[in-house]
């Protein structure tokens, strides 16, 4: 069973978090659900810990929980896992592995070690704030600055993220890709909330 906690904000939209969110639904499954005729699901949009949903009026939170549970028994869906090249040449590299007291390299092998996840979208199109690597929260720089390039790899207050255009920025800078996150004009994005994300040095 998906043990959820649901919290009604509107006649339209509910706030749904997982108690243990290793037994969340993937976002991968949400987004399937949304073409299922057969539900109630119109949008959603994912937070860090929570999910809010925009459900038709008329919906309970015992509907909504035994929707949930009879989709989650159904589901194998597995989110998608992209690998991402990476120079590892960003201009915080030193300042960011001092912080956890390693070598270049050695910080380097950390954040090539696992998969993160992206556990959700903003600040700029694209820009997915990913989990599972800064444990300790490096802080963001005291003074940001005025451009970040787009491609740059950066970490900071437990997240890791790619800039996917170039912007103004306040994370610790570490590496670079020339993989392209978005297409503005298609409004097509790499990420969605859910994937997971290998970083392998270049």
């Amino acid at each position: 069973m998906c043990q959820l906690s649901i919290r009604q904000i509107s006649p339209s939209d509910w706030i749904a978090a997982w108690n243990q969110q290793e037994n969340a639904p993937s976002f991968a499954l949400l987004d399937a659900w949304m073409s299922d005729v057969c539900h109630p699901l119109k949008e959603w949009v994912a937070g860090d810990e929570s999910v809010l949903l925009h459900i038709p009026a008329g919906a309970t939170a015992e509907t909504i929980e035994a929707w949930f549970d009879l989709r989650y028994k159904e589901s194998n869906m597995e989110a998608q896992l992209h690998s991402i090249p990476v120079m590892f040449d960003g201009p915080d590299l030193a300042e960011v592995a001092a912080w956890f007291k390693l070598s270049e390299q050695a910080y380097i092998e950390r954040v090539c070690a696992g998969a993160l996840q992206v556990k959700f979208m903003g600040f700029a199109p694209g820009f997915g704030y990913m989990t599972g690597l800064d444990e300790a929260g490096i802080p963001r720089r005291s003074n940001p600055r005025k451009r970040m390039q787009a491609g740059a790899v950066a970490v900071a207050a437990g997240y890791a993220s790619i800039y996917p255009i170039a912007s103004p920025g306040g994370w610790n800078w570490i590496g670079n890709t020339e993989l392209e996150l978005v297409d503005i004009e298609r409004e097509s994005f790499l990420f969605a909330p859910g994937d997971r994300v290998k970083f392998v040095e270049v």
